[in-house]
Protein backbone atom coordinates (compact mmCIF):
# COMPACT_ATOMS: atom_id res chain seq x y z
CA UNK A 1 0.00 0.00 0.00
CA UNK A 2 1.13 3.59 -0.51
CA UNK A 3 2.97 5.28 2.36
CA UNK A 4 2.96 8.92 3.41
CA UNK A 5 6.03 11.10 3.80
CA UNK A 6 9.41 11.61 2.22
CA UNK A 7 10.92 13.85 -0.40
CA UNK A 8 10.97 13.31 -4.17
CA UNK A 9 13.92 15.00 -5.90
CA UNK A 10 14.26 15.44 -9.63
CA UNK A 11 16.45 17.40 -12.03
CA UNK A 12 15.39 19.45 -15.04
CA UNK A 13 18.59 19.29 -17.03
CA UNK A 14 19.14 23.02 -16.63
CA UNK A 15 15.65 24.24 -17.54
CA UNK A 16 14.33 26.86 -15.12
CA UNK A 17 10.89 28.47 -15.53
CA UNK A 18 10.87 32.18 -16.27
CA UNK A 19 8.02 32.85 -13.80
CA UNK A 20 4.77 31.27 -12.54
CA UNK A 21 2.03 32.66 -14.80
CA UNK A 22 1.16 30.11 -17.52
CA UNK A 23 -0.98 32.62 -19.40
CA UNK A 24 2.24 34.23 -20.65
CA UNK A 25 4.65 31.33 -21.08
CA UNK A 26 4.07 27.62 -21.70
CA UNK A 27 7.16 26.31 -19.94
CA UNK A 28 6.13 27.50 -16.48
CA UNK A 29 3.85 24.51 -15.98
CA UNK A 30 6.72 22.64 -14.34
CA UNK A 31 6.49 25.19 -11.51
CA UNK A 32 2.71 25.55 -11.30
CA UNK A 33 1.18 22.18 -12.26
CA UNK A 34 1.21 20.76 -8.73
CA UNK A 35 -0.08 24.05 -7.28
CA UNK A 36 -2.78 25.01 -9.78
CA UNK A 37 -5.26 22.65 -11.42
CA UNK A 38 -7.10 22.26 -14.71
CA UNK A 39 -10.66 21.20 -15.47
CA UNK A 40 -9.34 17.68 -16.11
CA UNK A 41 -6.11 15.69 -15.99
CA UNK A 42 -4.77 12.33 -17.12
CA UNK A 43 -6.32 9.40 -15.29
CA UNK A 44 -3.13 7.75 -14.02
CA UNK A 45 -5.16 4.83 -12.65
CA UNK A 46 -6.22 3.73 -16.14
CA UNK A 47 -5.21 0.31 -17.49
CA UNK A 48 -1.87 0.79 -19.26
CA UNK A 49 -3.01 -1.57 -22.02
CA UNK A 50 -5.46 1.18 -23.01
CA UNK A 51 -3.23 4.22 -22.55
CA UNK A 52 0.40 3.92 -21.44
CA UNK A 53 1.13 7.67 -21.08
CA UNK A 54 4.35 7.23 -23.05
CA UNK A 55 3.92 10.61 -24.78
CA UNK A 56 2.77 14.12 -23.97
CA UNK A 57 -0.55 13.60 -25.76
CA UNK A 58 -3.41 12.68 -23.41
CA UNK A 59 -6.66 11.81 -25.20
CA UNK A 60 -9.95 12.85 -23.64
CA UNK A 61 -10.74 9.15 -23.30
CA UNK A 62 -7.92 8.95 -20.74
CA UNK A 63 -8.93 12.09 -18.82
CA UNK A 64 -10.69 12.31 -15.50
CA UNK A 65 -12.34 15.32 -13.93
CA UNK A 66 -10.18 17.55 -11.77
CA UNK A 67 -11.79 20.94 -11.10
CA UNK A 68 -14.64 19.85 -13.36
CA UNK A 69 -16.35 16.85 -11.82
CA UNK A 70 -18.11 16.06 -15.09
CA UNK A 71 -19.08 17.60 -18.43
CA UNK A 72 -21.73 17.19 -21.09
CA UNK A 73 -22.27 18.19 -24.72
CA UNK A 74 -26.01 18.65 -25.32
CA UNK A 75 -25.30 19.77 -28.89
CA UNK A 76 -22.19 20.35 -31.10
CA UNK A 77 -21.96 24.00 -30.06
CA UNK A 78 -22.51 23.70 -26.30
CA UNK A 79 -20.04 22.42 -23.67
CA UNK A 80 -21.28 22.37 -20.07
CA UNK A 81 -18.83 21.85 -17.20
CA UNK A 82 -20.03 21.02 -13.70
CA UNK A 83 -17.45 22.35 -11.22
CA UNK A 84 -16.40 20.10 -8.36
CA UNK A 85 -17.82 21.12 -5.00
CA UNK A 86 -15.70 21.16 -1.84
CA UNK A 87 -12.55 22.45 -3.56
CA UNK A 88 -10.83 25.29 -1.70
CA UNK A 89 -7.97 27.61 -2.49
CA UNK A 90 -4.87 27.26 -0.35
CA UNK A 91 -4.94 28.93 3.06
CA UNK A 92 -2.75 31.76 1.82
CA UNK A 93 -3.63 35.46 1.44
CA UNK A 94 -5.55 36.90 -0.25
CA UNK A 95 -7.62 33.70 -0.87
CA UNK A 96 -7.30 32.30 2.67
CA UNK A 97 -9.01 29.01 1.85
CA UNK A 98 -12.19 30.31 0.22
CA UNK A 99 -14.22 27.90 -1.93
CA UNK A 100 -13.53 27.61 -5.65
CA UNK A 101 -16.49 28.70 -7.81
CA UNK A 102 -17.47 28.59 -11.47
CA UNK A 103 -16.78 32.35 -11.55
CA UNK A 104 -13.08 31.59 -11.04
CA UNK A 105 -13.10 29.28 -14.06
CA UNK A 106 -14.94 31.84 -16.17
CA UNK A 107 -12.48 34.56 -15.17
CA UNK A 108 -9.42 32.53 -16.16
CA UNK A 109 -10.69 31.56 -19.60
CA UNK A 110 -11.85 35.13 -20.21
CA UNK A 111 -8.36 36.30 -19.34
CA UNK A 112 -6.66 33.86 -21.70
CA UNK A 113 -8.94 34.60 -24.65
CA UNK A 114 -10.09 38.19 -24.02
CA UNK A 115 -13.77 37.25 -23.84
CA UNK A 116 -14.94 39.14 -20.75
CA UNK A 117 -14.33 39.92 -17.05
CA UNK A 118 -12.60 43.11 -18.19
CA UNK A 119 -10.38 41.36 -20.76
CA UNK A 120 -10.87 42.34 -24.40
CA UNK A 121 -7.62 40.90 -25.84
CA UNK A 122 -6.05 37.47 -25.48
CA UNK A 123 -3.22 37.14 -22.96
CA UNK A 124 -0.02 38.69 -24.27
CA UNK A 125 2.15 36.08 -25.93
CA UNK A 126 -0.45 33.30 -25.71
CA UNK A 127 -0.52 31.14 -28.83
CA UNK A 128 -2.02 27.90 -27.53
CA UNK A 129 -4.55 25.49 -28.98
CA UNK A 130 -7.57 27.31 -27.51
CA UNK A 131 -7.11 29.89 -30.26
CA UNK A 132 -8.07 27.22 -32.80
CA UNK A 133 -11.46 26.76 -31.13
CA UNK A 134 -14.18 29.16 -32.43
CA UNK A 135 -15.49 30.11 -28.99
CA UNK A 136 -18.34 32.60 -28.95
CA UNK A 137 -18.83 32.93 -25.20
CA UNK A 138 -17.86 31.48 -21.81
CA UNK A 139 -20.31 32.04 -18.98
CA UNK A 140 -20.73 30.86 -15.41
CA UNK A 141 -24.47 30.28 -15.24
CA UNK A 142 -24.32 29.69 -11.48
CA UNK A 143 -21.70 29.02 -8.80
CA UNK A 144 -21.09 25.45 -10.03
CA UNK A 145 -21.62 25.53 -13.82
CA UNK A 146 -19.65 26.98 -16.74
CA UNK A 147 -21.04 26.94 -20.29
CA UNK A 148 -18.84 27.30 -23.41
CA UNK A 149 -20.65 28.27 -26.61
CA UNK A 150 -18.98 27.71 -29.98
CA UNK A 151 -19.66 29.56 -33.23
CA UNK A 152 -19.26 26.34 -35.20
CA UNK A 153 -18.41 22.70 -34.40
CA UNK A 154 -14.75 21.85 -33.73
CA UNK A 155 -13.57 18.25 -33.41
CA UNK A 156 -10.78 18.86 -30.84
CA UNK A 157 -12.61 21.55 -28.86
CA UNK A 158 -13.15 19.46 -25.72
CA UNK A 159 -9.51 18.37 -25.67
CA UNK A 160 -8.33 21.98 -26.02
CA UNK A 161 -10.61 23.25 -23.26
CA UNK A 162 -9.80 20.49 -20.78
CA UNK A 163 -6.15 19.54 -20.87
CA UNK A 164 -4.18 20.75 -23.87
CA UNK A 165 -1.91 23.48 -22.55
CA UNK A 166 -0.53 25.16 -19.45
CA UNK A 167 -2.64 28.28 -19.87
CA UNK A 168 -5.73 26.42 -18.66
CA UNK A 169 -4.36 26.02 -15.12
CA UNK A 170 -6.75 28.01 -12.93
CA UNK A 171 -5.16 30.99 -11.15
CA UNK A 172 -6.61 33.19 -8.36
CA UNK A 173 -8.58 36.21 -9.67
CA UNK A 174 -7.82 38.20 -6.49
CA UNK A 175 -4.06 38.00 -7.11
CA UNK A 176 -4.42 38.96 -10.78
CA UNK A 177 -6.59 41.95 -9.87
CA UNK A 178 -4.10 43.03 -7.21
CA UNK A 179 -0.83 42.52 -9.09
CA UNK A 180 -1.85 42.33 -12.76
CA UNK A 181 -0.45 38.80 -13.13
CA UNK A 182 0.93 35.87 -11.13
CA UNK A 183 4.51 36.01 -12.38
CA UNK A 184 5.96 36.38 -8.88
CA UNK A 185 6.08 32.86 -7.37
CA UNK A 186 5.42 34.27 -3.92
CA UNK A 187 1.93 35.30 -5.10
CA UNK A 188 1.02 31.91 -6.54
CA UNK A 189 -2.04 30.41 -4.86
CA UNK A 190 -3.82 27.32 -6.14
CA UNK A 191 -6.19 24.51 -5.32
CA UNK A 192 -3.71 21.71 -5.94
CA UNK A 193 -1.91 19.11 -3.80
CA UNK A 194 1.20 21.27 -3.24
CA UNK A 195 2.22 24.84 -2.47
CA UNK A 196 5.32 26.46 -3.95
CA UNK A 197 7.27 27.33 -0.81
CA UNK A 198 10.80 28.10 -2.01
CA UNK A 199 12.62 29.10 -5.19
CA UNK A 200 16.36 29.69 -5.15
CA UNK A 201 17.14 31.15 -8.56
CA UNK A 202 19.53 29.00 -10.56
CA UNK A 203 19.57 26.28 -7.90
CA UNK A 204 16.28 24.68 -6.87
CA UNK A 205 12.53 24.91 -6.38
CA UNK A 206 10.54 23.32 -3.53
CA UNK A 207 6.87 22.32 -3.34
CA UNK A 208 5.35 21.36 0.02
CA UNK A 209 2.34 19.11 0.65
CA UNK A 210 -1.07 20.77 1.04
CA UNK A 211 -2.64 18.93 4.02
CA UNK A 212 -6.13 20.14 3.08
CA UNK A 213 -6.14 18.97 -0.53
CA UNK A 214 -9.58 17.80 -1.71
CA UNK A 215 -8.37 14.76 -3.67
CA UNK A 216 -8.37 11.11 -2.58
CA UNK A 217 -6.67 8.05 -4.05
CA UNK A 218 -9.20 6.29 -6.29
CA UNK A 219 -7.59 2.92 -5.49
CA UNK A 220 -7.50 3.63 -1.74
CA UNK A 221 -10.47 6.01 -1.27
CA UNK A 222 -9.76 6.50 2.44
CA UNK A 223 -6.35 8.03 1.59
CA UNK A 224 -6.20 11.78 1.14
CA UNK A 225 -3.69 12.89 -1.50
CA UNK A 226 -0.84 13.64 -1.91
CA UNK A 227 1.47 11.07 -0.31
CA UNK A 228 4.85 12.80 -0.66
CA UNK A 229 5.67 15.63 1.77
CA UNK A 230 8.04 17.56 -0.49
CA UNK A 231 8.92 17.84 -4.17
CA UNK A 232 12.38 19.29 -4.83
CA UNK A 233 13.42 20.35 -8.31
CA UNK A 234 17.13 20.87 -9.05
CA UNK A 235 18.33 23.04 -11.94
CA UNK A 236 21.44 21.11 -13.01
CA UNK A 237 22.70 22.64 -16.24
CA UNK A 238 25.68 20.42 -16.97
CA UNK A 239 24.84 17.08 -18.58
CA UNK A 240 27.60 15.19 -16.79
CA UNK A 241 26.43 16.65 -13.47
CA UNK A 242 22.80 15.61 -13.74
CA UNK A 243 23.67 12.13 -15.02
CA UNK A 244 26.06 11.72 -12.09
CA UNK A 245 23.29 12.89 -9.73
CA UNK A 246 21.01 10.17 -11.08
CA UNK A 247 23.68 7.47 -10.82
CA UNK A 248 24.53 8.42 -7.23
CA UNK A 249 20.90 8.67 -6.08
CA UNK A 250 21.04 12.42 -5.47
CA UNK A 251 17.97 12.67 -7.70
CA UNK A 252 15.11 10.17 -7.92
CA UNK A 253 14.02 11.04 -11.45
CA UNK A 254 15.55 12.37 -14.64
CA UNK A 255 13.73 12.55 -17.94
CA UNK A 256 11.04 14.60 -19.63
CA UNK A 257 10.25 17.86 -17.81
CA UNK A 258 8.98 21.22 -19.05
CA UNK A 259 8.99 20.19 -22.69
CA UNK A 260 12.66 19.19 -22.53
CA UNK A 261 14.09 15.68 -22.55
CA UNK A 262 17.16 15.43 -20.31
CA UNK A 263 18.18 12.03 -21.69
CA UNK A 264 19.29 13.14 -25.14
CA UNK A 265 20.87 10.06 -26.70
CA UNK A 266 20.59 6.29 -26.88
CA UNK A 267 24.24 6.11 -25.78
CA UNK A 268 23.27 7.66 -22.44
CA UNK A 269 20.53 5.07 -22.03
CA UNK A 270 22.94 2.20 -22.78
CA UNK A 271 25.48 3.63 -20.35
CA UNK A 272 22.87 3.83 -17.57
CA UNK A 273 21.82 0.23 -18.24
CA UNK A 274 25.39 -0.93 -17.69
CA UNK A 275 26.40 1.20 -14.71
CA UNK A 276 23.08 1.26 -12.85
CA UNK A 277 20.90 -1.77 -13.64
CA UNK A 278 18.67 -0.81 -10.66
CA UNK A 279 17.47 2.34 -12.42
CA UNK A 280 14.09 1.86 -14.07
CA UNK A 281 14.14 3.08 -17.68
CA UNK A 282 10.77 4.07 -19.17
CA UNK A 283 10.36 4.90 -22.91
CA UNK A 284 8.95 8.31 -23.79
CA UNK A 285 7.86 9.27 -27.31
CA UNK A 286 8.27 12.89 -28.37
CA UNK A 287 8.19 14.81 -31.62
CA UNK A 288 11.26 14.90 -33.82
CA UNK A 289 13.23 18.14 -33.72
CA UNK A 290 15.22 17.28 -36.86
CA UNK A 291 12.53 16.35 -39.39
CA UNK A 292 11.57 18.03 -42.63
CA UNK A 293 8.49 17.91 -44.85
CA UNK A 294 8.23 17.71 -48.63
CA UNK A 295 6.29 20.29 -50.62
CA UNK A 296 4.05 17.83 -52.44
CA UNK A 297 2.56 20.57 -54.61
CA UNK A 298 5.81 20.95 -56.59
CA UNK A 299 7.79 18.56 -58.84
CA UNK A 300 9.17 16.03 -58.37
CA UNK A 301 7.44 15.45 -55.03
CA UNK A 302 3.96 15.95 -56.49
CA UNK A 303 4.42 12.51 -58.11
CA UNK A 304 3.43 9.85 -55.57
CA UNK A 305 5.79 7.38 -57.26
CA UNK A 306 8.74 9.57 -56.34
CA UNK A 307 7.64 9.69 -52.73
CA UNK A 308 7.07 5.92 -52.65
CA UNK A 309 10.50 5.36 -54.18
CA UNK A 310 12.15 7.52 -51.50
CA UNK A 311 10.30 5.57 -48.80
CA UNK A 312 11.33 2.17 -50.20
CA UNK A 313 14.95 3.31 -50.37
CA UNK A 314 15.03 3.75 -46.60
CA UNK A 315 15.92 0.69 -44.53
CA UNK A 316 13.93 1.76 -41.49
CA UNK A 317 14.22 -1.49 -39.56
CA UNK A 318 18.01 -1.61 -39.84
CA UNK A 319 18.26 2.06 -38.82
CA UNK A 320 16.13 1.25 -35.79
CA UNK A 321 18.04 -1.92 -34.85
CA UNK A 322 21.48 -0.32 -35.20
CA UNK A 323 21.34 3.43 -34.61
CA UNK A 324 18.39 3.47 -32.19
CA UNK A 325 19.22 0.10 -30.54
CA UNK A 326 15.70 -1.12 -31.28
CA UNK A 327 13.95 1.61 -29.30
CA UNK A 328 12.28 3.55 -32.14
CA UNK A 329 8.79 3.18 -33.56
CA UNK A 330 9.66 2.81 -37.24
CA UNK A 331 6.31 1.67 -38.63
CA UNK A 332 3.55 4.18 -39.51
CA UNK A 333 1.72 5.38 -36.38
CA UNK A 334 -1.47 7.14 -35.45
CA UNK A 335 -1.28 9.79 -32.75
CA UNK A 336 1.64 8.48 -30.69
CA UNK A 337 0.58 7.38 -27.23
CA UNK A 338 -3.10 6.98 -28.05
CA UNK A 339 -4.36 3.48 -28.74
CA UNK A 340 -7.91 4.76 -29.16
CA UNK A 341 -7.43 7.43 -31.83
CA UNK A 342 -9.33 5.56 -34.52
CA UNK A 343 -6.43 4.72 -36.84
CA UNK A 344 -5.80 1.25 -38.29
CA UNK A 345 -2.63 -0.32 -36.79
CA UNK A 346 0.11 -1.11 -39.32
CA UNK A 347 -0.12 -4.88 -38.79
CA UNK A 348 -3.73 -4.72 -40.00
CA UNK A 349 -2.92 -2.87 -43.24
CA UNK A 350 -3.36 -4.65 -46.59
CA UNK A 351 -0.11 -6.26 -47.79
CA UNK A 352 -0.04 -3.95 -50.81
CA UNK A 353 0.14 -0.91 -48.55
CA UNK A 354 2.62 -2.51 -46.16
CA UNK A 355 5.00 -2.98 -49.08
CA UNK A 356 5.23 0.79 -49.47
CA UNK A 357 7.21 0.83 -46.20
CA UNK A 358 9.35 -2.26 -46.93
CA UNK A 359 13.01 -1.78 -47.80
CA UNK A 360 13.13 -2.48 -51.53
CA UNK A 361 15.97 -0.72 -53.46
CA UNK A 362 15.12 -2.42 -56.75
CA UNK A 363 11.46 -1.52 -56.41
CA UNK A 364 12.49 2.06 -55.62
CA UNK A 365 14.59 2.24 -58.82
CA UNK A 366 11.67 0.97 -60.90
CA UNK A 367 9.35 3.63 -59.45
Amino acid sequence: KPKYGGRFTFATGGYEPVHTDPAFHGGVGVATASVSEQLAMGNWGINRDEIDFSSQFIPVSAARGQLAERWELPDPLTYIFHIRQGVRWHKKPPLSGRALTARDIEYNYHRILGLGSGFTEKAEGYGGSLLTVPIESIRATDEATVVFKLKEPKLMALHAILITDNATFILPPEVIRQHGDVKDWRNLVGTGPYELTDWVEGTSMTHTRNPDYWGHDEKYPQNRLPYIDELRMLFLKDQATYLAALRSGKVDYLGFTAGVSDIVSIDQVESLRKTNPEIRLIPWWDRSETSYALDVSKPPFDDIRVRQAMQRALDLKTINDSYYKGTAKWQPQGVIGEALSGYTPFDQWPERLKQSYAYDPEGAKKL
